[in-house]
């Protein structure tokens, strides 16, 4: 073992440095650049004239924020750039805002959330694509915005034009690293969930709630890292996931706390109604945001607390575990949540400062960190557990193993003997009885006579192919047959005498072996004992009968 794990960790090291070497011989000659789409997208910058309410501000750069109460009306004004007329897509950021784009007056394009039919949709912040009419360059560009959340009422983001190609390619590039976390964090996850039903005799779900902690994790970095329009176009998905999935995220990293931290009842049970209050927190939230009472965002200054209190409690009841009950696991997950915790608590400062650009970009680096950490532990935590589980099939295995056939011993015949019973199930016992070991181990030693039992055991395996034998003894031995028909046994019986007259007519002495059979039907008996007592007494007529035959 110690020479694999050596072998994988140098061929590991060695991969890693080969890939470090290929990238450090491509930054040698720079000179060329082979990228299909080569540059960033040109951005507006303007100035910008903007102005809401009868007050007009000149000069402006985006993105600039007037701090408007909700559903007040606002624009911003320029002149249009003298760009190539290849450069005719408009890109904007739409912040949960209606917008209406105009060119010298004339509106060319609106974005306006539909009115609810069955369910209110969501606020959605989204990129829009803008196609712009031929010879706009020059000409003025007005945008008109209207949001009913405070927090975005007044907000102008950046504005692009470019081509629709760069754009999306820009897009994309510019939100990479997120999308690379989301990759990270869903392949751990998918393993993770995996391993958790390839371990059969696994004592808790830490792994399966670790798998699900991942891919939500995963899910949250991507709506925030504004690349979830790439995949999906639905409204009310792009402005449901990166809300819904942080109480999510909460109900998941409550149970993996409870089944791999915590060992004290109590705090157990409070972790699961802790669990229990996050997914409430998520039907409520669909709840209001479908009837139309409360949106997403509103409900986050609700929401955010309470997991904020209950992370706090959850970090309690883990020093309790570390002080009080000596929990070392638990010692040692402090140590990679400290930073997680840090970053939640940025993400929460950062919402409730209304620094929305910054949100998901503190937890995209604490996750990153503390997955990877916990990745490392949950490795060895399943290294351990393969080993354990390999360990106990042994002990299972040596238990029931019969060392001199290398077949089942008593104890496994009275296992499945109980699971027949227990069950209520018909079946057929086999008793046999090698007659004379002790003559054959007083006259030609134990060697012969243990020969002769095993030969004795291999005409049986090979005799009752529908059964399943035993070594109950030292010269006895049992079949246990699901099948009751008397026929098919009588040719079983033929078959093992014929292979047992084969393989032993070259031994020392002759071997004859006593049979007795019969059929045990729930309810037929008072006891099992009575039964095998009755069949033990055919075995034994067999016996004597085998005896005076030789006489």
């Amino acid at each position: 073992m110690q020479n694999i794990n050596r072998k994988r960790l140098l061929i590991g090291i060695g991969l890693i440095t080969f890939i470090l070497m290929m990238f450090l011989l491509s930054r040698n000659d720079q000179r060329e650049d082979f990228h299909l789409i080569i540059g960033k997208m040109q951005e507006v910058k303007g100035p910008w004239t903007v102005s809401s309410q009868g007050v007009i501000q000149e000069n402006i750069s985006l993105p600039y924020d007037l701090g408007l109460d909700a559903n007040v009306r606002y624009s911003a004004s320029t002149r249009i750039p003298l760009f190539s007329d290849k450069q005719d897509t408009l890109l904007i950021r739409s912040s949960m805002q209606d917008f209406w784009v105009y060119i010298d007056d004339v509106l060319i394009h609106e974005h306006i959330q539909p009115e609810p039919q069955i369910i209110h949709s969501p606020p959605t912040s989204l990129w829009i694509l803008v196609d712009m009419p031929d010879n706009s360059a020059g000409k003025t560009l007005r945008i008109d915005f209207v949001s009913q959340v405070k927090a975005f009422s007044g907000v102008i983001n950046a504005i692009h034009l470019d081509r629709k190609s760069m754009i999306l390619h820009d897009l994309f590039v510019s939100q990479s690293f997120g999308f690379a976390v989301f990759l990270l964090l869903a392949l751990l996850g998918v393993i993770s969930i995996g391993t958790s039903f390839a371990i059969k005799n696994a004592q808790d779900l830490r792994l399966f709630y670790l798998g699900f902690m991942s891919i939500t994790s995963g899910m949250w970095i991507l709506a925030e890292s504004r690349l979830l329009q790439f995949f999906i176009g639905n409204r009310f998905i792009l402005g449901s996931v990166a809300y819904l999935m942080i109480p999510i995220i909460a109900f998941f990293f409550a149970l993996y706390i409870k089944e791999a931290i915590i060992t004290q009842a109590k705090s157990k049970q409070h972790l699961k109604y802790l669990a229990i209050l996050f997914v409430a927190l998520v039907l409520i939230n669909v709840t209001l945001q479908i009837t139309g009472v409360m949106v997403y965002i509103e409900m986050m200054q609700y929401t955010l607390p309470i997991i904020l209190i209950s992370a706090i409690y959850a970090a309690y009841l883990i020093v309790l575990e570390i002080t009080v009950h000596n929990n070392k696991e638990a010692e040692r997950f402090v140590k990679f949540t400290i930073i997680l915790l840090v970053s939640l608590v940025l993400e929460i400062g950062s919402f409730f400062i209304q620094a929305f650009s910054s949100i998901s970009s503190y937890f995209r680096i604490g996750v990153v960190i503390f997955f990877g950490m916990l990745a490392i532990d949950t490795f060895i935590y399943v290294r351990s557990n393969m080993r354990l589980r390999d360990e106990t099939l042994l002990l299972e295995k040596l238990a029931y193993k019969d060392f001199l056939t290398g077949g089942f011993n008593r104890t496994a015949y009275e296992r499945d003997v109980q699971a027949y019973l227990d069950n209520q199930k018909s079946f057929r016992l086999i008793l046999l009885d090698l007659n004379e070991l002790k003559h054959i181990n007083d006259t030609y030693g134990h060697n012969q006579g243990d020969e002769a039992i095993r030969l004795v055991f291999n005409a049986m395996v090979n005799g009752f192919l529908h059964g399943k034998c035993y070594r109950i003894g030292g010269d006895e031995f049992a079949v246990l047959i699901d099948d009751v028909d008397s026929n098919r046994y009588q040719h079983c019986l033929e078959n093992f005498q014929s292979i047992l007259n084969e393989t032993t007519k070259d031994f020392l002495y002759p071997i004859y072996v006593a049979v007795g059979s019969d059929i045990y039907r729930y309810g037929d008996w008072d006891n099992y004992s009575r039964f095998y007592h009755h069949v033990d007494q055919k075995m034994y007529v067999n016996k004597k009968k085998i005896k005076n035959n030789k006489k």
